[in-house]
């Protein structure tokens, strides 16, 4: 913790981020403990509240601004054609991000690497394969086929690996 300005102890900085962290909005909540606690050290109880709040202001005031700038360009912006582009390839980009992560996790979950990947190895991992693959095409045909959200899917997708693993 940072204590040049005296701001806040080292303790005080700590208790605000375990805080933080076990409350939904941890930046939220950080940033509204450190205004308050500031301006209450350096004017008072009641102006630590009004710190408090033009704390949380400061965290909501930048990207509201954004999004309703964005929000008034957004049709000009969408038919343009260098966007359209740009677009195209941010999406090849996170498919490739995507595939990387699940070579990543595929590393973490099967046991020596690039050993297991074989087909005699992976015929001790079929019976903890195969509900995975249900779910994995249950979830595409209740998207591709009867176009069901996947707001719906993912949670649908997590209990049923709740309860079946």
């Amino acid at each position: 913790a940072d204590t040049t300005y005296g701001w806040l102890s080292t303790q005080q900085f700590l208790d605000g981020i375990a805080f933080s962290q076990v409350t939904p909005g941890p930046i939220l909540v950080i940033a509204t403990f450190i205004a308050q606690k500031v301006t209450t050290a350096e004017s008072g109880l009641v102006l630590g509240v009004v710190g408090a709040l033009v704390g949380t202001a400061a965290i909501f005031t930048p990207p509201a601004i954004l999004m309703v700038t964005a929000s008034l360009v957004l049709e000009d912006i969408k038919q343009s054609p260098v966007v359209q582009a740009a677009m195209r390839g941010i999406r090849c980009g996170i498919l490739g991000m995507i595939a990387v992560s699940a070579l990543v996790i595929l590393r973490v979950a099967l046991p020596a690497w690039p050993e297991a990947v074989s087909a005699s190895a992976l015929a001790g991992y079929a019976g903890l394969l195969w509900p995975t693959v249900v779910l994995f095409v249950g979830s595409l045909v209740a998207m591709l086929k009867y176009r069901i959200d996947v707001v719906w899917i993912i949670p649908a997708a997590g209990l049923c690996g709740f309860f079946v693993f």
